[in-house]
Parts: structure tokens; sequence; C-alpha cells
């Protein structure tokens, strides 16, 4: 569960940089933004190699052995007394008779459900990064889907099971209770909080003719491109797209705006395609496209011939990539410490008939409050922050504004640590309230058993 996605976005990363119609050459390269990778192969591959594991699945017994030994060595659960009474039955929880009162039960023991909620912003956190992380990585530091891909798998994979491990063991080598484990799960939240920081390291956004900077006024009157970005997205669509990318170099190029093919200037612009940077030949050599005669080109107005290349314009953004990639790798190690331990303490505050019902209940509010709906509200956020869209305010994004996408990536974040925080302590709090009877119990036993040996003793 840890490292089969990290290893898929690897292998998923070598598929992507074959086109999606395997049967066809095409021109276009994996950098290229309308490249479509061959993404059902992975599909594929993985439907193949479930039926084996199936199989082997459908093969375990009922009970594991030794499952006797391990439930007796268990915790006492944490429920009050009248809600275990039932519960603690060996035949409680057969029959789907019992289901409403094992619900109720669990609904009454708080510091399961808040456990429950205090994962929920986890699996929301990594459902949301695990869907978006890799456009993000693209788009922030201008780099290819394959190699973002790539860079995220290599991350993932021995981040997530390094970390997992190492929080199993923190568990087993320290002995720690319940209480211990929330208390291990909140410092982890806590210090993860300044570490999503990170986000705000950002490149800035692709200079693009038209969308993120204007044409020149008059080019041909030998005025210099105006690279001042636009004041803000209201001033940026003020206009229909068509408008704002027409201007006097291209005006008699009759450019089609469907057909998304941009290219970079020798002015460090990027065009949305060579009829809109006023190309007029092309030639093709061993390192790509080379469009020249480029009229829009800031080149011309010094009186030389204007070049432009094809793809996107790279910046030097590779230092800011190296920071945020070993920030986000100690990130999500330590944001893996807490994959086991709140599954140890949820099977320890619930009775031995019902932790897998328990655990069935907490995924289901896992996967409903956090996994389902926080792709979804994160991916509303990143077209929140898109420029260019070849269909207005529908179709696939082609350039973001990186500033905007970094500050609501860091809030969502902040948000999703800051319930994960909140639920952690009112876990510890129940937690704490409902062992101080059982262990006042047991300090009343320990005396009682103290007596009746000085008594033995004076017989």
């Amino acid at each position: 569960m840890t490292l089969s996605p990290s290893i898929g976005m690897m292998i998923g990363s070598f598929f992507f940089t074959f086109y999606t119609d395997i049967t066809l050459s095409s021109k276009m390269t994996p950098q290229s933004p309308l490249w479509v990778g061959a993404w059902w192969i992975g599909f594929l591959l993985a439907g193949t190699l479930c039926l084996p594991v199936g199989f082997a699945i459908m093969s375990y017994p009922r009970k594991l052995p030794g499952s006797q030994e391990t439930t007796a060595t268990c915790e006492a659960p944490q429920d009050k007394e009248k809600s275990h009474t039932s519960a603690s039955d060996p035949e409680f929880g057969q029959t789907l008779r019992d289901m409403p009162k094992t619900l109720l039960h669990l609904c009454l023991n708080p510091t399961f459900i808040c456990l429950c909620l205090a994962v929920a912003p986890s699996a929301a956190l990594i459902s949301a990064l695990s869907a978006f992380m890799i456009k993000y990585i693209e788009s922030q530091f201008r780099l290819s889907s394959a190699k973002a891909a790539m860079l995220f798998g290599i991350i993932m994979v021995p981040t997530l099971g390094g970390g997992t491990f190492i929080g199993s063991y923190i568990v087993k080598r320290f002995k720690l209770q319940v209480r211990g484990m929330i208390r291990f799960c909140l410092g982890c939240t806590l210090f993860s909080v300044f570490l999503n920081m990170m986000f705000l390291i950002h490149c800035p956004t692709v200079s693009m003719a038209g969308v993120t900077v204007p044409y020149t006024s008059s080019q041909m009157d030998g005025h210099v491109l105006d690279l001042r970005p636009y004041n803000s997205l209201q001033q940026l669509h003020s206009s229909s797209l068509d408008d704002r990318l027409t201007a006097q170099c291209n005006s008699n190029c009759s450019c089609d705006k469907q057909k998304f093919s941009p290219v970079c200037g020798a002015d460090d612009v990027m065009y949305f395609s060579p009829c809109y940077a006023g190309c007029s030949s092309i030639n093709t050599t061993a390192g790509g496209e080379v469009y020249s005669g480029c009229s829009c080109v800031v080149a011309n107005i010094y009186g030389r011939e204007g070049l432009a290349v094809a793809g996107q314009c790279e910046g030097s953004c590779s230092s800011e990539a190296a920071v945020f990639l070993s920030i986000f790798t100690i990130a999500v190690l330590l944001h893996s410490f807490c994959s086991i331990p709140p599954i140890t303490a949820t099977l320890r505050c619930v009775t031995e008939s019902q932790k897998s019902f328990a655990l069935g209940i907490q995924w289901i509010l896992v996967r409903t409050l956090g996994a389902i709906p926080a792709p979804i509200v994160f991916g509303a956020l990143m077209d929140q922050t898109c420029l260019l869209r070849l269909n207005e305010d529908q179709g696939s994004c082609f350039l973001y504004e990186n500033s905007k996408m970094s500050y609501f990536t860091v809030t969502f974040i902040a948000i999703l640590r800051v319930f994960g925080i909140l639920f952690f302590i009112l876990a510890l709090v129940f937690h704490q309230r409902s062992a101080r009877p059982q262990l006042q119990q047991n300090s009343e036993h320990t005396q009682e058993g103290a007596t009746v040996k000085q008594q033995q003793t004076r017989m």
C-alpha cells in the first residue's frame, strides 16, 4: 500500500515516453505539452498482476496461526463499561443483527472517532498530492511530465517504504501504548507544518506573449517589448484569447487558436504557436525544429533575424527544484512515520469482536471525508490558477500562475494539518479520560493482591 503507488509512478513515467497510440509514429516529443503518453499500459499490467494475487489471498485460512495469543496480549478496550458488556461476548458481531449495536459502540468511543478524523486529513493530503504533484512539479520547475513523474516516483519509493518501517520499529522498540502512539503522530504532524512551507518555493511564471506579458505595442516602429506582467487575472481576461494573442506582427497570418504548439523565441518569451510568433520558415535540426523569420520576436528590432525553437522556454530553476525536492523528501519521510501507529492505536482502543468492523468503518470515514473529496477540492484550486485554456473556461490548462498555485497549495495543506493536529489532541484527551478508571481499578486489584499475599505470609 505504501510502495506500490510510488513504484507505479516510476513505471508509469517510463510508459509516458511512448505515444498513447503505440501503432503510430508521432513527430511530437515527450517535452511537447500536447504529448499524451501510453497511460493505459499501466492499467493493463496492474490488472494482469492482480489475478495471481487474488488466487493467493483466496487460499488464506479463516484465522491465522497464533491469533489467539495475540488477542490475549492486547490492551483492554477503552469503551465505557456499559458499552462493552455485549461486545465482550466472543459470539458478538457474528450476525447482521449485531451490526447496529457494533456501530453504536464505535460511535460512543470518542478515542476511535477522533483517530478516524485525525487520519482523514493525512489521507486527503496523500490523495491530493498523488493526483496533482506531478503536474505541480512540472509547472513550477518547468520539467517534462515524464521527468516529473520519474523524480516523484524516485522520492516516494524509498521514503514511504523506509518511513513506514522506521515508524513501526519505533512503536515496537519503545513499546508505545495508545497514548504514546498518539503523541508520536501528533509530534510528527506538528513538525510537518513547518516543512510544508517548502511549497512557497517556486519559479517565476513563464513569460508568454499575450498571456502573461503583452506584445509590443508597435514593433515595426522600433518599440521594445514591454515585459511587465499583467496586474491581475481580471485584467488578463478582460479581452478574449483571440484578441490577446493577435498583434500587429501576426495580424496577417490567420492563426488558428485551437492549435497550441508553443515556441520559445530568442527573446526568452514563449509564443502560443509559430504562427502567433509571426514565423515564416522552419528548419529541422538534430536538436529539434527551429523557426526563422519570426516577426514578433524582439530580436527583429535590433536588425537580426527572429528565431524561435519548438517547445516551452526552459528557465534556470535547477537550484530551486533541488531545494524543494530535498525538503519534500524529508516531509514525505516524516509523514510516513505515522502510517502504522494510528492503525495500531485504533485496534487497541476497541474490543476484539469489533476490530475488523472498526477498521472498515475507519476506512469508510477516511475515504469519504479525506481521500475522495481532497483531489476534487485541490483540483478546483489549481483551476483557479490557470492562465491559458484552449476553450476559455473549459478544457485542459496549458499554463499556470506559479505564485498563486504555490500560495493555494500551502493554504490547502495548512488547513489539513490543523485539523489533523486538532483531532490527535482530542484523541489523546479522550483516551486519558477513559484510561483513568481502568488505572484506578488496576491499582485496587494490585493492592488487594498485595494484601492477600501479606495475609498468606503471616499465616
